[in-house]
């Protein structure tokens, strides 16, 4: 089983009392004071105070916050931009707001706008504000910054801060892949994966990912492995997804620790190991993984690479389920039915049921059915039971079965007639 610190060697090495102290000064609460309106002599105090009354001092520092963006993107941006500028300022013993309100932004707006635009995307040490962020990224064109124009295409891609454009997004992504870009060549993969302002062509998508794989691509690493898996623009190997979901994952990449975690849970490409399957979930959910959490609430109520903990598990579901994620909240509702975890509430389990079901959770849907039909939670109601049964049929098959007639028939007694 690999070490808990098999990943953490990728990482800067930080004060994690002062990286957390930084991480609640930029907690949204923090965010409200309009910074725009502090005068020059209050910015020169602070500056002076911050030890950043030097113009070398702060163009240094404008330079490591743009490497440490750089190395984010190669580790995975979503993961790392936020936590690695973090750290940067706090390696300089800065806190992200003083910086901020100290700092003339018009003085550096055009030098520095990468810079500036990824502090407004992921609010460091002010307000996230994804249309000055957008409105810094385009200024990057003009000096035909690689990282601003991929940044920006994201912005349009994701339609964040901008009216969504997939042909923007794939144009901007074509200019920076001809201009080198890794990253550039990961994200028009992407556009040829799905036929995103081009027209589909997975074998091309399989190239681009391949090369920016090669090239160190957290995120291209990531698409590879699934790639592989699923037989996209290359024929199924399961070993080779393992192999690059591994690398993926030991630069942080949440979604790769969660497939590592699938692999050696099922042994697809590697010997099936549940102990390190649980060691993967639990390494995603750090990233804020929400299959990954639902994966490990999985392993808490089964008993996969641990001792069966159903308290756990249900805390794992109800987080999960209050994140959105309709399989944990059909799982919550089990719990509630099964008293696992804690005490039986066929009521509440009721409604956990019925909100999955309406959201088409096939599984949900089945339980809601069986409770219908038995009265568990709500007046029995066989025609309601019928009708989510039905519903049930018709979707994809779920976990806990795929009704047929017979199957009713069975809980309803042999002598029910059906339409």
């Amino acid at each position: 089983m690999p070490s808990p610190t098999s990943c953490e060697s990728c990482q800067p090495k930080i004060n994690e009392r002062r990286l957390e102290e930084a991480f609640q000064l930029i907690h949204p609460t923090y965010q409200n004071e309009e910074y725009s309106q502090i005068d020059q002599s209050e910015r020169s105090l602070l500056l002076e105070s911050l030890n950043l009354d030097d113009e070398a001092v702060i163009e240094q520092l404008f330079q490591d916050l743009r490497k440490e963006f750089e190395r984010a993107v190669v580790r995975g941006e979503k993961e790392n931009a936020d936590r690695m500028l973090t750290a940067c300022l706090i390696r300089h013993n800065l806190d992200p707001i003083s910086v901020f309100r100290a700092l003339d932004i018009e003085k550096y707006r055009f030098s520095h706008a990468l810079v500036l635009a990824v502090l407004y995307q992921y609010g460091i040490g002010t307000s996230a504000n994804a249309e000055k962020a957008v409105e810094y990224f385009k200024m990057t064109l003009e000096n035909g910054d690689i990282y601003g124009q991929v940044s920006l295409g994201n912005c349009y891609l994701y339609g964040v801060g901008v009216e969504q454009s997939g042909d923007t997004a794939f144009a901007l992504y074509q200019k920076a892949y001809e201009a080198g870009s890794e990253r550039a060549m990961c994200n028009l993969g992407y556009c040829y994966d799905y036929g995103i302002g081009v027209k589909e062509d997975q074998s091309k998508a399989f190239k681009l990912y391949n090369q920016s794989a090669l090239a160190g691509n957290a995120r291209a690493q990531l698409n590879l492995g699934i790639c592989y898996r699923e037989g996209t623009g290359t024929a199924v190997d399961g070993a080779k997804a393992f192999e690059w979901y591994l690398k993926a994952a030991h630069k942080g990449v949440s979604d790769a620790e969660r497939s590592l975690g699938k692999c050696y849970m099922y042994g697809e490409g590697t010997e099936k190991d549940e102990a390190k399957a649980f060691y993967w979930y639990k390494k995603a959910v750090e990233g804020e993984n929400l299959e990954a959490l639902y994966m490990l609430g999985f392993c808490y109520r089964e008993g996969i690479g641990t001792e069966i903990n159903y308290k756990e598990a249900f805390d794992c579901f109800l987080k999960a389920s209050n994140l959105g994620h309709m399989e944990s909240r059909t799982n919550l509702g089990y719990c509630y039915k099964s008293g696992a975890g804690i005490r039986k509430d066929y009521r509440e389990a009721f409604r956990l049921f019925y909100d999955a079901s309406t959201r088409g959770n096939s599984n949900a849907m089945f339980l809601l059915a069986e409770a219908y039909s038995i009265g568990e939670g709500i007046n029995k109601d066989l025609h309601s039971s019928i009708k989510w049964f039905r519903k049930c049929n018709s979707g994809p098959r779920g976990t806990y079965g795929y009704m047929n007639m017979n199957s009713l028939r069975y809980i309803f007694h042999e002598d029910t007639e059906f339409e």
